[in-house]
């Protein structure tokens, strides 16, 4: 059976396909390090200052998560902002969050975060 033909790969809708190249970021990863073992590089920070409180309060609402991390460790929310600050250091603010926009050649290239969160954005 092709794959474009699987239950799990269809699903009527009236929404209409996405026009144009979307735009790809990769989050920073847990601990912010990659597979060797060493800090990732990012391309975009993102100032998260304003919202760092509420982001880790929702975050720590979030009970499949606590659950599962908390079997790894304790502390995730505080992991977690000190991951935040780790970051925001880079581009001397108090916190941020990292992200690697795809810059391959069918993707677009500006910084469309830029435009959102003007002001709030760090190209690297």
């Amino acid at each position: 059976m092709p794959e474009s033909r699987h239950t799990n790969f269809w699903a009527p809708t009236d929404s209409p396909a996405i026009e144009g190249k979307p735009y790809v970021y990769h989050t920073d990863p847990q601990g912010l390090l990659g597979p060797d073992g060493q800090i990732v590089r990012v391309n975009r920070i993102v100032d998260i200052s304003t919202v760092i409180d509420q982001k880790l309060a929702a975050f720590g609402a979030h009970e499949s998560q606590m659950s599962f991390l908390e079997k790894q460790g304790k502390g995730a929310v505080e992991k977690t902002r000190r991951w935040a600050a780790t970051r925001g250091q880079q581009v001397r603010i108090q916190y941020g969050e990292g992200f690697n926009q795809q810059l391959l050649e069918e993707y677009p290239r500006d910084n469309i975060l830029g435009g959102i969160l003007k002001g709030k954005v760090f190209a690297l």
